[in-house]
């Protein structure tokens, strides 16, 4: 008889004690047994009778996963069984350790509890992927998968890694990264204008004497490359992603003060998201169509574009007793239309120029069908869209080099704002089963703008420049180069 206080463990690993006559079990006494996921369990093997008159029975899991079903005989006694075990211990969240009884047996049985899986998510992300893997039932290689993870942290972190919110973050991203053509675009407006006579803060006045009001058609070119990292939320994990490309376009006046032009280039982002071991990569075809013009103070610079993305994503899907990788390629758009008005003041040799910036942009994504195992995900067509308004103050001023090089130095702050849908979002299904909704990081709404650069004027034809621009945010920092060159011919 193992008495109140006494423990019972038959080795230390699994194993069989054999024991020669009868065993008891006392109310307080404590039988510990070890199982592993192969059904095999410590056992007692009597060759009496087995009395219970209470006690606990502590179970050891060995690491594994544990499929319901399952049955570990822990005690016989080959005289019979009489009473039952008052108590027993067990930690897995979904899956119960059930004691039964035979004439001659004691067993543990693994059973599915009445836990469901969205109860042990804690975000939006975790709670609706786990309801899609619920609903897929016993047998399914997703849920058998989840069903079998020994803690709740162990089930959240499957949730996180089947959710696929890279496909939701991706679409914020290429919505925010629109920005360097239209900056390219109104950065050239500024300089494009002031080139034909009109004051403007891209290049110093002792450029615009050497040039001949509205006579000049124009190449230009600009390359960009940028660098950021998303802080986290608490439902999307953080994310890095960085971007380079280039523009190249060509304007000419209409008229006394208007110019008008036309852009192309390519861009390449990339994405990743460690937390999620998920990752993108996005080629950007860019097409632009841009006007405006300086009448005395005021500049109106107006401008449409779009993107043309062939996107590649890879997930790799990774928990305890599981591991698939998927991986999908589509296609996306971006279209935009954006203006700006200045109105510039001069200060002697410096000026400023108070400006506001309104850009409307909507990102359209083809349907998504990922190559994979039973974590491969597909999703229909969708769309989202923001507005961004930028206001702030650009300064410059500019220096007299040798001969007729004019150099200028400029920078911005700003402030920029943005409605809409800045949270992005994608409808996502597995093979067969219910669509759920995912989110990735949002888009900031408030950021602080800011850019500093030099032009260099090497000729009256020919301008060079350098610039530097970021955006900050709370827990957004994005920080860019660019590299400009026109041509006026």
């Amino acid at each position: 008889m193992v008495n109140a206080g006494g423990t019972v463990a038959p080795g230390n690993s699994i194993g069989t004690l054999q024991v020669q006559g009868n065993i008891g079990f006392a109310a307080g006494s404590i039988y510990q047994v070890e199982i592993d996921p192969a059904g095999q369990s410590d056992r007692i093997a009597a060759s009496g009778m087995a009395t219970l008159a209470g006690g606990t029975v502590a179970v050891t899991k060995a690491p594994g996963a544990y499929l319901p079903g399952r049955r570990h005989t822990i005690l016989t006694a080959q005289g019979g069984i009489t009473g039952q075990f008052a108590d027993l211990t067990q930690n897995l969240p979904f899956v119960d350790l059930l004691l039964a009884y035979g004439s001659n047996d004691v067993y543990l049985d693994v059973a599915r509890n009445q836990v469901a899986f969205p109860t042990v998510g804690v975000t939006r992300n975790q709670v609706a992927t786990a309801t899609a893997v619920e609903a897929r039932g016993s047998g399914n290689a997703l849920y058998d998968a989840v069903v079998q993870q020994a803690s709740a942290a162990g089930a959240r972190a499957a949730f996180d890694m089947l959710s696929g919110e890279l496909h939701a973050g991706i679409r914020g991203v290429l919505l925010d990264d629109s920005r360097f053509v239209r900056e390219a675009v109104t950065d050239r407006l500024r300089q494009a204008t002031a080139a034909a006579g009109a004051p403007a803060l891209a290049a110093g006045p002792q450029q615009m004497a050497l040039l001949t009001p509205g006579s000049d058609v124009a190449l230009w070119s600009q390359a960009y490359g940028a660098w950021g990292h998303r802080s986290g939320d608490g439902n999307a994990a953080a994310l890095s992603r960085s971007v380079g490309g280039f523009l190249v376009g060509a304007d000419m006046p209409v008229g006394p003060d208007i110019r008008l032009g036309l852009a192309g280039g390519y861009g390449r982002s990339s994405l990743g998201i460690n937390g999620r071991l998920s990752g993108a990569g996005s080629d950007g075809y860019h097409l632009a169509l841009y006007g405006g013009g300086q009448w005395g103070a005021l500049g109106i610079r107006l401008g449409a574009a779009s993107t043309w993305h062939q996107l590649e994503t890879r997930r790799t899907v990774a928990f305890s007793g599981f591991g698939d990788v998927a991986t999908a390629r589509y296609q996306a758009r971006t279209a935009q239309v954006f203006g700006e008005l200045g109105y510039r003041l001069d200060l002697g040799a410096a000026a400023l120029e108070p400006f506001v910036n309104l850009a409307a942009v909507r990102l359209d994504t083809d349907a998504i069908k990922e190559s994979g195992g039973a974590a491969a995900l597909s999703a229909g067509a969708g769309s989202m869209g923001a507005t961004y308004v930028t206001s702030g103050l650009r300064a410059a001023t500019s220096f007299a080099l040798a001969g007729s090089a004019v150099l200028a130095a400029r920078g911005t702050l700003g402030w920029r704002h943005a409605f809409g849908d800045v949270r992005p979002e994608a409808t996502l299904a597995f093979s067969g089963g219910s669509p759920f909704g995912v989110a990735g990081l949002p888009i900031a709404r408030d950021a602080l703008v800011v850019e500093a650069g030099l032009d260099l004027a090497v000729s009256p034809a020919v301008t060079i420049g350098l610039s530097y621009g970021g955006q900050i945010a709370r827990g957004i920092t994005d920080h860019g180069l660019k590299g400009n060159l026109s041509w006026r011919f």
